[in-house]
């Protein structure tokens, strides 16, 4: 032989060739999952946008249901108060006021006896009522001394208000 023809093993011919040929696949489908694990800068700042409008959104909402449930909390306070003073009145015979504070930011509650009993209630933070105002319970009917009065509670960085009325005729107590 002259050395231009070999005697080549079938079998083993084919498992070369087929050896060859699966790296070359590996080689190519590895870079291909190389190029595709990582992400573009121009995705990550979409992301990173997104992410943050999402994030603003959510805290503005949340502040305001906090202040939302302060305003609910006071309104529920103040409205057992006066219904405390309407029945105080009636059951003891004595007048009893309840007065918002000249700061705005709570009121009094006073059994009108021969030695007044006062309590002064805080409204929580950042809640104050719209306007001073004052609410006398008389006996014997517990009664209140004006037609109507409405109390104003607000919540000044929201702009939420919630309104208690004090109905004059039967002193009753309306939010």
């Amino acid at each position: 032989m002259d050395g231009r023809f070999q005697l080549v093993d079938p079998e083993r011919h084919r498992a070369e060739h087929r050896e060859h040929h699966s790296a070359d696949r590996q080689r190519d489908s590895g870079s291909a999952v190389r190029r595709e694990r990582g992400f573009t800068l121009l995705e990550l700042l979409v992301v990173v946008v997104i992410v943050g409008v999402l994030s603003a959104l959510i805290f503005v909402n949340y502040a305001r249901q906090v202040q939302l449930s302060r305003l609910q909390s006071a309104v529920t306070t103040f409205s057992t108060d006066l219904e405390k003073a309407r029945s105080a009145a009636w059951k003891s015979g004595q007048s009893v006021t309840v007065s918002v504070l000249a700061t705005k930011k709570g009121y009094t509650y006073t059994v009108n006896s021969t030695s007044p009993q006062v309590q002064t209630i805080t409204l929580p933070d950042g809640i104050t009522f719209a306007a001073v105002a004052t609410a006398t319970y008389t006996p014997p009917f517990a009664d209140v001394d004006a037609s109507s009065n409405i109390f104003t509670l607000v919540s000044p960085n929201t702009s939420l208000t919630d309104d208690v009325r004090v109905i004059g005729v039967t002193g009753k107590v309306v939010r």
